[in-house]
């Protein structure tokens, strides 16, 4: 063996040193997902929600009617542009809107029932939160699809099906 072999082989030796515990660092094993996991709480991230969600009731009623009002307004903002995109038929989107300014009338009730004693409390916002996640449910009855949001899915709407042009039996 020569020198200029041996110098090679250490060389190399020590790069690759260097790199396997590098490449350990760039990449977490499960053994460090479980860590991070574990200091998040039993819940993940969603256990720090909970907290700051926690320590900002009881709330004030007038700024739990400010955040309230301006959640429905974005919400009647989103729902008019989806409708808008989709080319809704204007008797779908006359019934959407009107089924959703229902369900505000009946989140506004919820949230006037919780707020009577000028503070709201964890558990009245959660009934509140229960009456609107019921009148999600029915205006998007109501909307019967024309309420797209994003397309879930991996490489949604690109396939290699029959007429995408590029299979020998596609015209």
């Amino acid at each position: 063996m020569t020198a200029r072999t041996t110098l090679r082989s250490l060389a190399l030796a020590l790069s690759v040193s260097f790199v396997v515990p590098a490449t350990a660092l760039a990449a977490p094993g499960k053994a460090d997902r479980a860590e991070q996991a574990d200091d998040r709480g039993a819940r993940g991230e969603r256990g720090e929600r909970r907290e700051k969600m926690e320590k900002a009731f009881p709330m004030e009623a007038a700024k739990f009617k400010e955040h309230l009002e301006r959640r429905i307004t974005k919400t009647r903002e989103r729902v008019v542009a989806k409708l808008d995109k989709s080319n809704a038929p204007a008797d779908v989107k006359k019934a959407v809107i009107e089924k959703l300014d229902q369900g505000a009338a009946k989140i506004r009730a919820a949230a006037d029932g919780a707020m009577k004693d000028g503070t709201v409390t964890i558990d009245e916002a959660k009934s509140v939160r229960a009456v609107a996640k019921e009148q999600k449910a029915s205006v998007r009855e109501a909307a019967k699809g024309h309420l797209k949001g994003k397309e879930h899915g991996k490489g949604h709407g690109k396939g290699k099906g029959k007429g995408r042009g590029n299979g020998p039996n596609d015209a």
